[in-house]
């Protein structure tokens, strides 16, 4: 099991058009779940709040915009790509340097191409967690 973390900087604009400070973020894979990514927002010194979302979601949005549902990414200058949460209690969008993003994707590409992801182990996985809660 191989797992990849960047850590940056992202900028946040809340539905209320309240922007915030720059914010703790990292960009989190693991060959365990391979389809996926996650974003991590560090708290202070509570656990952080994650956010997982198809990795090809990510890949896609940097080039054009992409998503329905709680989670879209969409390109929003040439140098920024913006990541858009919505939850019951609100709606935030994420600014990150789009090189950092494609950074962070070809790593995940060297340890697992995309197209080659074995889902096996994932599905089972998720089966196992169903079936517990039956």
């Amino acid at each position: 099991m191989d797992i990849i973390e960047h850590d940056t900087m992202a900028g946040v604009l809340f539905d209320n058009h309240r922007q915030s400070g720059p914010v703790a973020v990292m960009l989190r894979y693991d060959t365990s779940d391979p389809l996926a990514v996650g974003l991590v927002f560090g708290v202070g010194d509570q656990p952080g709040i994650t956010w997982v979302f198809a990795r090809d979601l990510l890949s896609e949005g940097i080039r054009e915009a992409i998503g329905q549902g709680d989670v879209r990414v969409s390109p929003s200058s040439w140098q920024t790509t913006d990541v858009e949460l919505r939850s019951p209690e609100g709606t935030c969008r994420v600014r990150f340097y789009t090189d950092e993003l494609q950074d962070f994707l070809q790593r995940t590409n060297t340890v697992c191409p995309p197209g080659s992801e074995r889902c096996e182990k994932s599905l089972e996985r998720m089966l196992q967690g169903l079936l517990r809660t039956v």
